[in-house]
């Protein structure tokens, strides 16, 4: 037999590779080959060539043998019919079985073309073409033939309903069985069936779009959370004109007979099934029996009158404590704000008659407020836990009102400011302007029940920087120092008046406030 191919020389580590077996490229080996051992191998290369009329090409070095695969021309190739009996012309692609050769009935990589028919039972060889590459079929335009390019899907689709019912009756089909499609412009069919359809839109190919459905069969819009989960149903139309909506249907208008459920008794209207949960009074108002909930911003354009007790979220009010020898305690927002809000704080005292934390308490103001935090800060630590409420509130376009300078119509709340202006003809002297002092403290003048001595007590006085507290003379900040007792002393005391306790430190007596130090048992 006189064999007409064009081969060429690739390194293998399998010296039992024998001719007509389909090889594979070995990723192992550099430029080397393997018998094939999947169907439709994406990395196929040909057949190992029988007695090739040109050889080209050597190993390099490489392996520990070399095979002459055929590069083109005709060369007998192993076959089987694991994928159904081969016929002349059949495309053949690479088997399960390894080094044979199967007919390719789904697109993918080729080998060739069968020039001989086989059906054996067991694995044979047949002459073929060898032509690597990839099938993919005949050209629409080669079917159809010439078309108008702005009407080439309706005129293609056109063609095949007319050849429909000919194809249908037809035997041999001409027909692509692969796992996954992917069309870059468009698929044309007379008809699609398909077990899912995903798309961004639907459009018709004429002007109607009917949807068909079998007798008592639905046709369901529905939702699906995640992968995992099951679709729930949201829309439903059924065989009988019947239509279930799982949410809110909105429209501009509602033309119907009668809506079941809903009863009119003149400006009221009551529900007597369970498709409406609520009673509205119409043009008047509107009363919700049910819980109601908005899931976009309300605007309200009058006056909103609460009957019973607000509920907001955790980010609009809370509590936050300044650890004791800290300063500083930050709060985050749980979700941010569309613009800083304002933000104001009050002190949460242990008791009502703490006055001892006043002193420290009211120095804590607000910094750093941002969409998603804010901070209260205290210019000095204090060795106790101080407790704050907080509220913040989102104010849309917050105004801001600076009040006018002194000079410019500015003045100080109880007192008067007197401006002598200088006339512009006659230079006069600086006018003088009268500012009374304000008191910024004051001391209330209380008469407190004294609390009984407390004979064998004792306090000890709590750290802080300075390494020790004062004594003043009287239950109150502003009072005169008496003296100081170093942190950590235990010191008896007689009396407590208001959160201050009256103590006895060597030959020194005094007041001390009650932030500062701690009640032994």
């Amino acid at each position: 037999m006189l064999l007409k191919d064009l081969a060429e020389i690739y390194p293998t580590n399998d010296s039992s590779i024998t001719s007509g077996e389909v090889v594979a490229l070995d990723p192992t080996l550099t430029n080397g080959i393997q018998r094939s051992s999947k169907p439709y191998d994406t990395n196929v290369l040909g057949v190992v060539a029988t007695k090739p009329a040109m050889v080209i090409g050597n190993t390099e070095g490489n392996g520990i043998d070399g095979k002459p695969v055929a590069l083109s021309g005709r060369a007998p190739v192993k076959v089987s019919t694991e994928n159904g009996s081969i016929k002349s012309g059949d495309v053949l692609t690479s088997s399960s079985i390894p080094g044979v050769a199967m007919k390719a009935t789904k697109a993918g990589p080729m080998i060739g073309i069968a020039m001989h028919d086989y059906s054996g039972e067991d694995q044979g060889a047949i002459m073929v073409f060898v032509k690597t590459g990839y099938f993919t079929g005949a050209n629409l335009a080669d079917i159809v033939g010439s078309v108008d390019r702005h009407e080439f899907a309706k005129q293609v689709l056109n063609h095949f309903i007319n050849q429909r019912e000919q194809l249908e009756s037809a035997v041999d089909l001409s027909e692509i069985v692969t796992d996954r499609i992917s069309a870059g412009l468009e698929v044309i069919a007379p008809r699609v069936v398909v077990d899912e359809v995903m798309a961004n839109s639907i459009a018709p190919v004429d002007k109607d779009l009917t949807v068909t459905l079998g007798t008592d069969g639905r046709f369901i819009l529905a939702s699906q959370s995640d992968a995992s989960s099951s679709a729930q149903p949201m829309i439903t139309f059924d065989s009988s004109g019947n239509a279930v909506f799982a949410g809110t249907l909105m429209a501009d208008k509602i033309r119907a007979n009668q809506i079941i459920g809903l009863e009119f008794s003149g400006g009221e209207a009551s529900s007597s099934g369970n498709i409406f949960s609520f009673m509205a009074i119409l043009e008047d108002s509107i009363t919700f029996i049910t819980r109601v909930v908005f899931r976009s911003p309300v605007e309200y354009f009058a006056e909103v009158v609460f009957h019973n007790r607000v509920v907001f979220d955790t980010d609009t009010a809370g509590r936050a404590v300044i650890a004791a020898s800290t300063t500083t305690v930050t709060v985050p927002f749980e979700k941010p704000f569309t613009e800083p809000p304002i933000v104001t704080i009050s002190l949460n005292l242990p008791e009502a008659t703490d006055s001892a934390f006043l002193a420290d308490a009211v120095r804590a103001a607000v910094s750093g407020v941002t969409r998603e935090r804010f901070t209260i800060v205290l210019d000095a630590p204090v060795p106790r836990d101080l407790t704050y409420n907080w509220v913040a509130l989102a104010v849309k376009n917050a105004r801001s009102v600076v009040g006018k300078r002194l000079g410019e119509g500015g003045s100080i709340a109880g007192s008067s400011i007197e401006v002598t202006p200088t006339p512009s003809e006659i230079p006069s002297p600086t006018p003088t302007v009268a500012l009374p002092t304000p008191t910024l403290f004051f001391t209330p003048t209380l008469t407190p029940t004294p609390i009984a001595s407390r004979s064998g007590q004792t306090v000890t006085v709590l750290s802080n920087e300075l390494g020790y507290v004062r004594m003043r003379e009287a239950p109150n900040i502003e009072a005169t120092e008496s003296g100081a007792i170093p942190s950590g002393s235990v010191v008896p005391f007689t009396e407590v008046q208001y959160g201050w306790y009256h103590v006895v430190y060597e030959t020194l007596t005094g007041w001390m406030s009650g932030t500062y130090i701690s009640v032994n048992p």
